[in-house]
């Protein structure tokens, strides 16, 4: 199993995406992933958490520069 497969299927373990096989563009079978509400929420979190840190690590090198 690629780590590509591993973490969606860790993803949807937690309740974060759904998965549903279907026909792609070119008709062959693919795998499609959603977000779930879960997985929104996480996903809103995950993002203020990684603003937050941004703007931390932007406001140490604005000093440095100083």
């Amino acid at each position: 199993m690629d780590r590509c497969t591993q973490l969606c299927t860790s993803l949807e373990q937690e309740g974060w995406i759904t998965s549903e096989w279907k026909p792609s563009e070119n008709n062959r079978r693919a795998k499609f992933y959603s977000l779930t509400r879960l997985g929104r929420g996480q996903l809103q979190k995950e993002a203020a958490d990684w603003a937050r840190l941004s703007d931390a690590i932007t406001l140490v090198v604005r000093l440095k520069e100083a």
